[in-house]
């Protein structure tokens, strides 16, 4: 990986940690939803930059 595209991953990876908080924040009762919410967010991000490579070589 090229230094600008984990630059852009720790960008995205800091916005996600800041839009889960107010997730938990939103949903501080209901903890079933946030923790969906922050497993399928969690889940995305890690498989959308696992997979972001080979979608460049085709």
């Amino acid at each position: 990986m090229r230094p600008v595209e984990i630059i852009g991953m720790l960008f995205f990876g800091a916005i996600l940690i800041i839009v889960l908080a107010i997730i938990w924040f939103i949903f501080r009762k209901k903890k079933k939803i946030a923790l969906t919410v922050t497993i399928i967010s969690v889940l995305a991000f890690i498989l959308f930059f696992s997979f972001r490579p080979s979608l460049y070589k085709c």
